[in-house]
């Protein structure tokens, strides 16, 4: 078999890493990538698998500076924060159907801060989905 991974950069939101972060009013978050891994088999069959990632789809910044772990701004605007996380995965479900969230970010200080915003958003709108009977 043959392995192909390709990968396909957003033209929306983009920017340096740490430059450019989290999500703004469309739903479209910065650095975001989808990298898809085929295999091609010689008999002509093919399967693939697709991963996407990207910065959290929350309203934040983190101004660029010289130290190893830069302040975390977040909006503390709870409702301007859930608009734009629903914006990001109502585009992501259209486009893929079944998604799985992978938070990789450190749980301390002010990236903790970030990730517990990230879990409550999540939490909320898995509240909204089951009492919807989804």
């Amino acid at each position: 078999f043959t392995l192909l991974f390709v990968s396909r950069r957003s033209r929306y939101r983009q920017g340096c890493r740490f430059t450019m972060r989290g999500a703004e009013e469309s739903g479209d978050v910065a650095n975001y990538v989808e990298t898809e891994q085929a295999l091609l088999f010689d008999d002509g069959a093919a399967a693939s698998f697709v991963q996407v990632r990207g910065s959290i789809p929350l309203y934040w910044s983190s101004p660029v500076t010289m130290k190893y772990a830069p302040k975390v701004i977040l909006d503390p605007s709870v409702d301007r924060n859930r608009i734009v996380f629903q914006r990001h995965f109502e585009s992501l479900l259209t486009e893929y159907r079944r998604v799985l969230i992978v938070n990789l970010i450190d749980k301390k200080k002010d990236q903790g801060m970030l990730g517990k915003a990230l879990k409550e958003t999540c939490d909320y709108f898995s509240r909204q989905n089951s009492s919807r009977g989804g």
